[in-house]
């Protein structure tokens, strides 16, 4: 009996056809860095099974309104599933936010945000600075605002993020009762290399 043997092309298109067909799809999870053309935003992929760059197309209103917040540079971790159109995304794991990057202080207490998941956290002494490093990571949450988690050698810390690029305000829970703590809002430092060598001194 002869066997038939589908060429490259074919089976290519095979394949293609059997993946965008109206069979249930399975979500998958991906990364990569968000680059935004007026409403449209496309998605850059770092560590995911996506090789190119594909649209990003919100499944509900909770994904359409955190997908609107982001802008080119941020970073996105999530789960979705392939369409011909790019990503039907189905939920947001974990951002980045460029704009967050850099120093920000009340004159009393300071927050530098290093990269997308390192931040020096500290105080404003007369006699200098004291801080310590955390491990952070956002997460979308309600009405506008973000999750922020920090995370060190001896516990954990979570506050409500309200940011909007030029100002950043950070609502603490309260370790004992989970009740959200004041209010305080911080300031971009105006000079990123000033500020992170007085986080040097000691």
């Amino acid at each position: 009996m002869r066997k038939k043997i589908l060429s490259s092309g074919v089976l290519a298109t095979v394949l293609a056809t059997l993946l965008w067909s109206g069979a249930p799809c399975r979500a998958d999870n991906f990364s990569g860095y968000i680059q935004r053309s007026g409403d449209t935003l496309v998605l850059a992929p770092t560590d995911s099974p996506f090789s190119s760059v594909l649209r990003l197309n919100p499944t509900d209103s909770d994904t359409a309104s955190t997908l609107s917040r982001l802008q080119t540079g941020d970073y996105l971790i999530g789960s979705g599933t392939p369409c011909t159109a790019g990503i039907n995304l189905e939920h947001i794991d974990f951002v980045g936010l460029k704009a967050l990057l850099g120093g920000w202080t009340d004159t009393k207490d300071f927050f530098q945000f290093v990269n997308y998941s390192a931040v020096n956290v500290g105080t404003i002494w007369a006699s200098g600075l004291a801080f310590s490093g955390f491990q952070y990571s956002l997460t979308p949450a309600e009405a506008g605002s973000w999750r922020l988690f920090l995370t060190d050698a001896i516990r954990p810390r979570t506050a409500r993020m309200i940011f909007d690029g030029e100002s950043l305000g950070l609502q603490f829970f309260d370790l004992n009762t989970g009740a959200l703590q004041e209010l305080k809002r911080y300031q971009r430092v105006p000079n990123e290399p000033n500020f992170s060598c007085l986080i040097c001194a000691e």
